[in-house]
């Protein structure tokens, strides 16, 4: 059996034959059409006369899909494989224009017309210019239309071979699969739905590109985060179906009709994921959550948290306030600087109260206002953990009425967090839900002299669709999740500055359009197979960002088993070479576990290494943006690790990046997180990257006493290294425009 009857008698809906086709010539790509039933689009290329990009150019893709519900409350599909709907396709004026012929559901028709355009110059990166597209729905019908899926592609391999292909997308700072045809799913190394109902897309972008440099793009141009999902989907092996779904606003109503009210930008190009980045920031740098500017120059962003390179992870149900102080002070006394701390389970439990969704949870565990607001003299800030998602109902301290902030299904129940337990999703639009907040994290400032609070969950509400008639927000679809966070975020800061004028906003990877509103993020996970340092190819220099878990740990398991030394290095060196601050250190009284113990000083020496070389490069790891991975010439080992559930995994020996300073430097860092020495061969083409140009560049190491020694001055772009990285080496080269 062929690869394309394979995957004809797999999917629901067969894949038909075309019969004619049409091309559409656009800068950024060529889109081949079919003109005869049915209507859809057969591939995307680079030109009309080069290979289908990941499309089989044997079959018309399905190209959109109606998710409709009859009056009996049925819900039904329509797309035009299925229903072999024709219609027609015009090419004039650079625009090209599907329509396809009205098909009959219960009370009427619908009709689709798609249109695709040249994306305006001024959005598209130089050099990459995109394709807009749009789709239009006509619903004269009894019948609700609850999801517009626009578009709707199966990927096959091509041009290259699968195991050449990688799909990489912005779930929780960057993921990617290899070989997305035939990936694992799960959590950690790939989902069917990565920026779904879940809310977990941090930006609105994906690629999928081979080691050729044949890539593939597409994003929301949606610049005021309105309701949708991307669902990529490998379950029938050998394909990636991508589903890009759009929630109409009012979308319970009979004979609602839909207009894309942002574009979808869709491009072919040449180069992989930081070139596809690349990209998406020409377009991300001019919505408005960045007109505030880079986080080094935002007055409205907290002092502290631009320089707090360490993190610890508070817990007043784990140590009492003395020891949790004592500890923190005498790390600081070692590393020194400013420390964030995040503090969890900080109130104080009563039976049949609620646990950690417990908003209003207060007062705060005895002795933590005093400790907190002594530590915050030796340049400590605390920042408490709040949900912003969720509520337990079982706190006693919710106020009269909060169900009426609950987030509403399509059938009006309350949206649960789990099947068990008493957590409600609430609906940022309300403002019992804001209030609720702003009463909470003022609190925390005001009385327990905190610097600033954790939101956890921020930014879920998006992609968690309510339906409720009685919020003041269309039902279903639109923006007002995104607004009402925005808002949501902007009360918190301002209740708080009343209190403490530096007190700074987190959240766990909330998505780019709470940028301006908030001073910093945590990463959520500092190392998982597939890493992709994704996020910072678009925003480094727009944020702070913080890693999830490190320690020094030498003590056993249960089992009795001692963590391997890459299980430190490993996630240590990822976290630095991503620009992250380190993050988060548990308190602990095991003498075996603090970084002061005996059989700890290699740890120690090399966490201090890439403390004092973040401190010395902070210009580029916290304030700059990352530029393209060089070339690395020479076969690095692979070393087992564990992943972040503890299941066997793998990264590479040499952990490396590169970044663009403010003032136009460049920084590239490289640590040997293996216990071998390892010869490693290297090109950095600067030409390929965003530093001036010039007749020499002056290279210089950066050591983490602040001194430099110089390495080389270039009279040429391509600049070409091998060294050999003992076991644990951190090295870090500074390069400028020089001159003669």
């Amino acid at each position: 059996m062929t690869r394309t009857a394979l995957i004809a008698a797999t999917l629901s809906t067969a894949l038909a034959m075309p019969v004619a086709a049409a091309i559409y010539e656009a800068p950024g790509a060529a889109i081949e059409v079919s003109d005869a039933a049915p209507l859809g689009i057969i591939a995307v290329r680079a030109t009309p006369d080069s290979p289908a990009l990941f499309l089989d150019p044997d079959t018309v893709e399905t190209t959109w899909e109606l998710v409709m519900v009859d009056p009996e409350g049925a819900e039904f599909k329509v797309e035009p494989i299925s229903r072999n709907l024709g219609g027609q396709v015009d090419i004039a004026d650079g625009i090209m224009t599907m329509v396809w012929n009205a098909t009959e559901v219960t009370g009427g028709t619908v009709k689709v017309t798609c249109r695709f355009e040249p994306a305006p110059v001024g959005i598209c990166r130089p050099g990459y210019p995109l394709v807009f597209g749009r789709i239009e729905v006509v619903n004269e019908s009894d019948c609700q239309l609850r999801a517009v899926q626009f578009p709707r592609f199966t990927y096959v391999p091509g041009p290259q071979p699968a195991e050449e292909a990688t799909l990489v997308f912005p779930r929780a700072y960057g993921r990617s699969w290899r070989n997305p045809f035939d990936a694992p799913r799960g959590y950690l190394v790939g989902t069917v739905e990565p920026a779904g109902l879940t809310g977990d897309m941090e930006m609105q972008f994906a690629t999928l590109y081979d080691d050729a440099g044949n890539g593939l793009y597409w994003a929301f141009y949606d610049g005021e985060g309105y309701q949708k999902r991307e669902v990529m989907d490998n379950t029938v092996r050998g394909t990636v179906e991508l589903k890009l779904e759009h929630i109409p606003e009012n979308c319970l109503t009979p004979g609602q009709d839909y207009t894309s009210p942002y574009p979808i930008a869709l491009a072919t190009y040449r180069g992989d994921w930081w070139d596809a980045a690349r990209m998406y920031r020409e377009w991300a740098l001019q919505q408005k959550w960045c007109q505030r500017g880079p986080i080094e120059t935002r007055e409205d962003a907290a002092d502290w948290v631009k320089t707090a390179d360490v993190w610890v992870r508070g817990d007043a149900s784990r140590t009492s306030a003395e020891f949790e102080g004592q500890f923190v002070s005498d790390f600081q006394d070692v590393v020194g600087g400013t420390i964030g701390v995040q503090l969890y389970s900080w109130y104080q439990r009563e039976e049949g109260k609620g646990a950690w969704a417990a908003t209003l949870g207060w007062p705060m565990v005895e002795g933590f206002p005093e400790m907190i607001g002594r530590m915050r003299q030796r340049d400590v800030h605390y920042t408490p953990y709040v949900n912003s998602l969720q509520t337990d109902l079982l706190d006693p301290s919710c106020p009269e009425g909060v169900e009426s902030a609950f987030v509403l299904d399509a059938d009006g129940n309350p949206l649960l967090w789990t099947a068990e337990g008493e957590s409600r999703i609430m609906c940022a639009a309300t403002e019992t839900w804001k209030d609720m907040l702003v009463q909470a994290c003022e609190r925390l400032v005001r009385d327990g002299n905190c610097s600033g609070v954790y939101l956890d969950q921020l930014g879920g509400q998006c992609g968690r669709p309510c339906y409720s008639p009685d919020h003041g927000h269309p039902v279903g679809g639109g923006h007002y999740a995104t607004d009402g966070l925005r808002a949501i975020c902007q009360a918190v800061r301002e209740a708080m500055w009343q209190h403490y004028p530096e007190a700074a906003l987190s959240g766990e990877v909330q998505h780019e359009m709470l940028l301006d509103v908030t001073d910093h993020r945590l990463q959520h996970y500092n190392y998982w197979p597939g890493w992709v340092n994704l996020w910072p190819a678009v925003y480094g220099d727009y944020t702070v960002t913080y890693g999830r878990t490190l320690g020094f740990t030498q003590s056993a398991d249960r089992e009795g088993n001692v963590p391997a030394l890459i299980d430190f290095y490993g996630p240590t060196g990822n976290t630095f070479v991503s620009g992250l601050a380190f993050a988060r250190f548990w308190p602990t009284g095991n003498p075996q576990n603090l970084i002061t113990s005996p059989g700890n000083e290699e740890r120690r020496a090399y966490f201090e290494t890439c403390l004092g070389l973040r401190r010395e490069g902070r210009k580029w790891f916290e304030f700059g943006y990352l530029q393209r991975p060089v070339k690395v010439l020479s076969e690095i080992p692979m070393i087992p690790i564990k992943d972040p559930k503890g299941r066997d995994s793998q990264i590479d020996a040499v952990l490396h990046s590169s970044w663009l300073a403010r003032d136009g430097s460049l920084g590239f860092v490289f640590t040997n997180v293996s216990e071998e020495p390892v010869e490693v061969s290297w090109l950095a083409d600067l030409s390929r990257y965003e530093i001036a140009p010039a007749e020499v560049y002056r290279v210089q190491r950066v050591f983490p006493d602040g001194t430099r020694r110089r390495v080389a001055e270039l009279e040429r772009v391509r600049w070409e290294m091998t060294e050999a990285l003992a076991p644990h080496a951190v090295v870090l080269y500074e390069v400028t425009v020089g001159a003669y």
